[in-house]
């Protein structure tokens, strides 16, 4: 079983890897719609014709959705609402600073800063995802590969050698083959290979927007959704525990609204409205509800863990001295630095405990393997 799922490794690994090659251009789609709208809005430019425009760059599905998208702005229908109608030309944190936008009256800016942050982020964080992977289930299989060649092929004639010779394996030796034949851990293996290409496929999704592609061919889709599936609830249930992840989208639209002299409270009540996660909707909305009973913003948001007690007594400080701005763009920047340091330290920790494992493998299989024949020796002289 592990020697035929490592083959069909190979062949989805590089199905996956043709897939990065030939869709590598399409990473900045949804961006660059984003982009043309706010340039249509801000600057007052006729948005049907643009997004028409951008449609005849495309092919298939897409290409028909953003035609029927223009037609529904021509119609006088309002640009959030025809939009969500056609959910996949735009990400959905694209959708929400469309619907904050219109809300306050800073659509153009938002999206903007949207956009920018979009291109941004996706270059670092997709692909450094993308590469760990693909490193991580090729050291797995190489470790499967070198594993299975030492116990199918020269196990057996280690073993007729040293019965030959009237030699025992030795303990190190017994060890290393009750590992290697340890039913479970075949299992496990195949569970956490499983795991990692799911990983793999979902990471791919965003970046290379396969999932506009699928479109075209209902069945595929279906199955490839139904794959992805399971990772579901782990999504929900990481939304519930740490709200804090989406931290730094609330305190960008906050900081924009606060730059064109908007409420900051509509904000609020407008990302509680329409942000994609039920669970932080919940969380927004008992803050719109303690906004109402008379409690600051910044209390609020401390209450339902989007900020820390040192980020509300920093924004209030600023907020009083007319720095919230800069004091809110500050604290987005100190988040994605906190964030890539605590990924950096992790993913270092993960790679040294992996080494050292690694190095212990292999010091047990070349101990069990060269300690008989040592003793062997020994005993022939």
């Amino acid at each position: 079983m592990q020697v035929a799922f490592y083959f069909i490794v190979l062949a989805i690994f590089a199905v996956l890897a043709i897939s990065f090659v030939v869709f590598s251009g399409l990473i900045a789609r949804g961006a660059s719609t984003i982009w043309i709208i706010a340039m249509a809005v801000k600057n007052n430019l006729p948005l049907p014709d643009l997004v028409d425009a951008q449609a005849g760059e495309y092919s298939g599905r897409r290409g028909k959705q953003m035609h029927d998208l223009a037609d529904m702005l021509r119609e006088g229908v309002p640009l959030p609402i025809a939009v969500d109608h056609y959910g996949r030309l735009i990400p959905d944190k694209g959708r929400l600073a469309m619907r904050v936008g219109a809300d306050s009256g800073t659509l153009a800016e938002s999206l903007e800063a949207t956009a920018e942050d979009l291109t941004q982020r996706q270059d670092f964080e997709f692909f450094n995802n993308y590469y760990l992977l693909c490193y991580t289930l090729l050291v797995l299989n190489a470790l499967l590969v070198v594993v299975w060649f030492l116990m199918y092929f020269v196990v057996p004639k280690y073993q007729e050698i040293l019965t030959g010779f009237g030699a025992e394996p030795g303990i190190a030796f017994q060890w290393v083959l009750a590992i290697s034949r340890f039913e479970p851990i075949g299992w496990i293996y195949f569970v956490l290979q499983l795991t990692l290409l799911i990983l793999l496929v979902r990471a791919l999704f965003p970046v290379f927007h396969l999932f506009a592609l699928l479109d075209r061919v209902d069945f595929l889709r279906s199955v490839i959704r139904g794959m992805l599936y399971p990772i579901r609830p782990f999504g929900i249930l990481v939304d519930r525990l740490t709200p804090q992840r989406h931290t730094r989208d609330i305190l960008g639209f906050l900081a924009i609204n606060s730059r064109s002299l908007q409420p900051l409270g509509q904000t609020i009540d407008s990302l509680a409205r329409y942000h994609p996660s039920q669970a932080v909707q919940r969380r927004l909305t008992k803050c719109v509800e303690r906004l109402k009973a008379g409690e600051g913003i910044w209390d609020s948001l401390q209450s339902q863990r989007f900020i820390t007690a040192r980020e509300m007594g920093l924004l209030k400080a600023a907020e009083m001295s007319g720095q919230l701005p800069f004091a809110l763009e500050e604290q987005m920047r100190s988040r994605d630095l906190s964030r890539a340091h605590r990924y950096n330290i992790f993913i270092e920790f993960a790679r040294t405990f992996g080494i050292l494992l690694l190095a212990l493998w292999v010091g047990l299989i070349a101990f069990a393997f060269f300690s008989p024949l040592v003793q062997l020796m020994n005993d022939l002289n």
